[in-house]
């Protein structure tokens, strides 16, 4: 009989639905703290509207007109999160119950890479956007964690996540090969294993029919043009899923090399047991014919780190769409648990470890927001600052922030832990030295933005041309230049050398 410290007993749905929460609370702790604007933050923000609508994300569209009580979006942050942390840990509690049957503390430790995942941070530091992924999230792990015959629940829940955000079609599928390889290590019946499949097929196709009935009228053509089929597919395809491992690698680092490859063992330990198990119960053809399955369902798992987005031809590499690769984790995690046996429960704390360094991840990430946060004021300031100290910017009817090339990621700063942690500069993915949309922030609000509240015309030249067209600039430093043609203001930002701070 397994035997289990007091800590570690069986939990009810209400406890494993409290721990849950906490842990997710204990994850967004220093987003909140930062309380930082992230990229599209800031115009929706400025403007108080959002155009997720022509994004096919009605549900986000409804979900902060609903919350502001105005029609519009009016930056609420944080409620919207906290809003959105106890259905995402309800959700991953019924996911750690579908599994387990009677979760222990230490059992709910497979599941919380679903949101633990490095490269979740990013959709979460979105203030607009990251509380309507992770409602989608939250809806895509209850519809694994319903029964398969309950079509239209698991329907409903598809439509809805796809509503909040598409990509999280990713993790429905990431978590149903999940299910397909815990049923093939148990020895399932071959074909009850085809009906499942079958079953959870049908609920997918149903929910994206749903989803597009509602939300493609209002969609823009980019959301909808898929790759063209022709001899050029497979190339394209093959060289998006090279730039997605790519950015996957970036996870490991000398640091954690070593838990990564402790990891790996455990999980090949619980392949190795569970195979043994399935040889003495079924034979060596039974043993191939699984072993099979279990190939096709990792392949179809590690293509679902992009999943969907290989097939649009509008192809955004952000850390944000690889929400799959949580799947991934869980799958590591769920077999390193298998591998650690079931005799002493207890020994499943050590899975903590991969947990603890996604959670120190997330502080680090924190951290850089808030000196990215410092940073964007202070160039702010220097930029309103000239405006209102030189006297022939005053006839400027509009300015434009144009960048010279981009600044890769220019923050000081954090210098030294992007070159230790790589992956933190991926997250974060601020290749600008400022968003002229910012400038609002220090009173200075003729600044162009691409949206309906400015209508300023844009410029007909880029950073380069206004270059090449001479002039004397009537600020320039080191930072950036300020130019005056008519009535119209240029802010030119330049790239800042290499190394960005003494060694």
């Amino acid at each position: 009989m397994p035997t289990a410290q007091p800590w570690n007993r069986p939990l009810t749905p209400r406890q494993a639905h409290l721990l849950c929460l906490l842990a997710l609370a204990l994850h967004v702790l220093p987003l909140i703290l930062a309380d930082s604007m992230y990229l599209d933050d800031v115009w929706r923000a400025q403007t108080a509207t959002g155009n997720w609508t022509a994004e096919g994300r009605l549900l986000t569209q409804w979900l902060h007109a609903g919350l502001s009580f105005a029609g519009g979006a009016i930056n609420l942050f944080p409620l919207p999160l906290l809003l959105s942390l106890p259905v995402a840990a309800y959700a991953l509690a019924r996911l750690a119950i579908h599994y387990f049957g009677q979760p222990r503390p230490t059992d709910l430790l497979v599941v919380l890479p679903l949101w633990y995942s490095p490269f979740f941070l990013q959709n979460l530091s979105y203030q607009y956007d990251g509380p309507a992924m992770a409602l989608g999230l939250a809806a895509m792990i209850l519809a694994v964690s319903l029964d398969p015959r309950r079509l239209f629940a698991g329907t409903v829940l598809i439509a809805c996540g796809l509503g909040f955000y598409q990509v999280t079609l990713n993790v429905f599928i990431g978590l149903c090969c999940i299910d397909a390889v815990r049923g093939l290590l148990r020895g399932d019946p071959l074909a009850r294993l085809g009906k499942v499949v079958t079953l959870r097929v049908v609920q997918m196709l149903l929910g994206a029919l749903v989803y597009l009935l509602v939300a493609m009228p209002w969609m823009s053509e980019q959301r909808l043009t898929m790759l063209a089929v022709d001899a050029a597919l497979p190339g394209e395809v093959m060289t998006r899923l090279g730039t997605a491992f790519e950015h996957v690698a970036l996870l490991l680092t000398p640091g954690n090399l070593v838990l990564a490859a402790g990891l790996a063992l455990l999980a090949a330990a619980g392949l190795w047991r569970d195979g043994r198990g399935i040889h003495r119960q079924h034979g060596l053809p039974g043993l191939l014919v699984r072993g099979g399955g279990l190939l096709l369902a990792v392949l179809v798992l590690v293509v679902m780190t992009s999943g969907v987005m290989l097939a649009f031809d509008y192809f955004i590499h952000g850390a944000r769409t690889l929400m799959g690769f949580a799947c991934v984790l869980v799958l590591l995690l769920y077999l390193a648990r298998r591998g650690l046996g079931d005799r002493a429960p207890d020994r499943a704390l050590i899975l903590c470890l991969p947990l603890l360094s996604m959670l120190a991840l997330a502080y680090a990430h924190g951290r850089l927001l808030e000196a990215q946060k410092a940073q964007f004021a202070a160039i702010g300031q220097y930029i309103g600052q000239d405006i209102l100290s030189h006297p022939a910017l005053d006839k400027a009817r509009a300015f434009y922030l144009l960048e010279r090339n981009q600044a890769d990621g220019w923050l000081p700063a954090a210098a030294g832990a992007q070159a230790r942690a790589p992956l933190l500069k991926f997250i974060r993915s601020s290749d600008f030295v400022l968003l002229p949309e910012m400038m609002a922030r220090v009173g200075i609000g003729q600044f162009y933005i691409n949206s309906t509240a400015n209508q300023s015309p844009a410029p007909t030249w880029r950073a380069d041309d206004l270059l090449a067209r001479g002039g004397t600039p009537v600020v320039d430093n080191r930072l950036y230049s300020i130019y005056l043609i008519g009535d119209q203001g240029y802010v030119v930002t330049k790239p800042q050398p290499k190394p960005w701070t003494l060694p």
